[in-house]
Protein backbone atom coordinates (compact mmCIF):
# COMPACT_ATOMS: atom_id res chain seq x y z
CA UNK A 1 0.00 0.00 0.00
CA UNK A 2 0.98 3.59 -0.83
CA UNK A 3 1.35 4.98 2.64
CA UNK A 4 3.04 1.73 4.14
CA UNK A 5 6.31 3.28 2.05
CA UNK A 6 5.11 6.95 2.14
CA UNK A 7 4.03 9.26 4.71
CA UNK A 8 2.24 11.52 1.56
CA UNK A 9 1.42 11.88 -2.06
CA UNK A 10 2.08 15.05 -3.37
CA UNK A 11 0.02 15.27 -6.65
CA UNK A 12 -0.49 18.97 -9.22
CA UNK A 13 -4.09 20.41 -7.77
CA UNK A 14 -4.76 21.19 -11.57
CA UNK A 15 -3.01 19.39 -14.69
CA UNK A 16 -2.70 22.78 -16.26
CA UNK A 17 -1.46 26.58 -15.46
CA UNK A 18 -4.36 29.19 -14.65
CA UNK A 19 -6.50 29.81 -18.33
CA UNK A 20 -8.64 33.20 -18.91
CA UNK A 21 -11.62 33.77 -16.87
CA UNK A 22 -13.66 33.55 -20.43
CA UNK A 23 -12.76 30.20 -21.31
CA UNK A 24 -15.00 27.48 -18.91
CA UNK A 25 -12.24 24.78 -19.42
CA UNK A 26 -9.48 23.33 -21.18
CA UNK A 27 -10.62 21.47 -24.05
CA UNK A 28 -7.52 19.66 -24.18
CA UNK A 29 -4.35 19.32 -22.77
CA UNK A 30 -1.66 16.89 -24.17
CA UNK A 31 -3.49 15.15 -26.82
CA UNK A 32 -6.36 14.35 -24.86
CA UNK A 33 -9.70 16.22 -25.30
CA UNK A 34 -12.46 17.09 -23.03
CA UNK A 35 -16.55 17.01 -23.56
CA UNK A 36 -17.16 18.86 -19.94
CA UNK A 37 -15.10 20.26 -16.87
CA UNK A 38 -15.16 17.13 -14.82
CA UNK A 39 -12.87 15.51 -17.09
CA UNK A 40 -10.20 17.90 -17.36
CA UNK A 41 -10.40 18.71 -13.04
CA UNK A 42 -11.25 14.71 -12.39
CA UNK A 43 -7.34 14.07 -11.01
CA UNK A 44 -7.78 16.59 -8.30
CA UNK A 45 -10.33 14.96 -6.72
CA UNK A 46 -10.44 11.42 -7.50
CA UNK A 47 -8.62 10.95 -3.74
CA UNK A 48 -11.32 11.85 -2.33
CA UNK A 49 -13.42 9.59 -3.81
CA UNK A 50 -11.41 6.78 -2.38
CA UNK A 51 -11.67 8.18 1.36
CA UNK A 52 -8.57 9.84 1.73
CA UNK A 53 -8.14 13.66 2.85
CA UNK A 54 -6.40 16.24 0.84
CA UNK A 55 -5.51 19.90 0.80
CA UNK A 56 -4.74 22.18 -1.56
CA UNK A 57 -1.79 24.87 -0.97
CA UNK A 58 -0.12 27.35 -3.29
CA UNK A 59 3.24 26.14 -4.78
CA UNK A 60 5.24 28.13 -6.75
CA UNK A 61 4.84 30.62 -9.85
CA UNK A 62 4.93 30.05 -13.64
CA UNK A 63 7.49 31.41 -15.99
CA UNK A 64 4.85 34.15 -16.95
CA UNK A 65 3.62 34.35 -13.10
CA UNK A 66 0.84 32.93 -12.90
CA UNK A 67 0.22 30.54 -9.92
CA UNK A 68 0.56 26.75 -8.94
CA UNK A 69 -0.66 24.69 -6.50
CA UNK A 70 0.39 21.34 -5.39
CA UNK A 71 -2.35 18.79 -3.88
CA UNK A 72 -1.11 17.42 -0.31
CA UNK A 73 -3.01 13.90 -0.03
CA UNK A 74 -2.51 11.56 3.36
CA UNK A 75 -4.16 8.36 5.13
CA UNK A 76 -7.46 8.56 6.45
CA UNK A 77 -8.05 10.76 9.36
CA UNK A 78 -4.48 12.07 8.84
CA UNK A 79 -5.27 15.37 7.75
CA UNK A 80 -2.31 17.58 10.61
CA UNK A 81 -0.27 15.75 8.85
CA UNK A 82 -1.91 17.75 6.00
CA UNK A 83 -1.98 20.77 7.13
CA UNK A 84 1.47 20.56 8.77
CA UNK A 85 3.01 19.55 5.25
CA UNK A 86 0.94 22.33 3.24
CA UNK A 87 2.75 25.28 5.97
CA UNK A 88 5.82 23.58 4.85
CA UNK A 89 5.12 23.58 0.81
CA UNK A 90 3.66 27.25 1.45
CA UNK A 91 6.71 28.52 3.25
CA UNK A 92 9.25 26.84 0.65
CA UNK A 93 7.14 28.55 -2.11
CA UNK A 94 8.09 31.92 -2.09
CA UNK A 95 4.35 32.37 -2.94
CA UNK A 96 2.80 35.14 -0.99
CA UNK A 97 -0.21 36.76 0.19
CA UNK A 98 -2.60 37.98 -2.96
CA UNK A 99 -1.98 41.94 -3.58
CA UNK A 100 -5.01 43.03 -2.15
CA UNK A 101 -4.17 40.84 1.31
CA UNK A 102 -1.24 42.85 1.57
CA UNK A 103 -2.96 45.92 0.78
CA UNK A 104 -4.73 45.70 3.73
CA UNK A 105 -2.47 44.75 6.22
CA UNK A 106 -1.22 47.86 8.24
Amino acid sequence: MLFERFDVLLTPAAPVKPFPVEMNFPTEINGQTFENYIEWIAPAFLVTLVSLPAGSVPAGMTADGLPVGMQVVAPRFEEPLILRVAKLVQQSSGVGWPPAAVAHEG
